[in-house]
């Protein structure tokens, strides 16, 4: 990246760059055949929801998750995994139950499809170049506490 490019530009050559690289005009013809039929089959559900996975979360679950998850950035919400991790009961109780909602209806907030893409310099790179950044995303905490 040149350093007297406007953040605006740069911004706009990142994304131009890692768009490039994650299109999916780099798939060779033998994937793109192969992808193709499954796309086109239909689903058939014979469930009545009583699987082990459709069960709702507990909050045994949910604690775990949380004592379990490692500090990183946060996402689009601003919702860090310390304020998730020191929230009491009845917060947490109250969570478990938005969780739980989440999964029943599948009403995924909008916001947890959002996220915030922080260029990496690959390390021995030229830096002047936008390739050479790999794209990491930060998304919700929240989200990936319920992952």
């Amino acid at each position: 990246m040149k350093s007297r490019q406007s953040p605006t530009l740069q911004t706009h050559e990142f994304a131009e760059s890692f768009s490039a690289i994650s299109f999916n005009k780099h798939y060779s013809s033998k994937f793109e055949s192969h992808k193709v039929h499954p796309e086109r089959q239909t689903l058939k559900f014979n469930s009545h929801n009583m699987e082990t996975y459709n069960t709702p979360f507990f909050i045994d679950e949910l604690l775990d998750a949380l004592s379990s998850s490692n500090d990183s950035a946060v996402g689009p919400d601003d919702i860090h995994y310390q304020m998730l991790k020191h929230l009491p009961s009845e917060v947490l109780n109250r969570l478990l139950s938005i969780l739980n909602d989440i999964r029943l209806t599948g009403n995924f907030p909008s916001s947890w499809r959002q996220s915030y893409v922080v260029p990496i310099p690959k390390p021995g790179k030229d830096t002047s170049n936008p390739t050479n950044y790999r794209p990491i995303p930060l998304t919700s905490c929240v989200c990936k506490v319920m992952e």
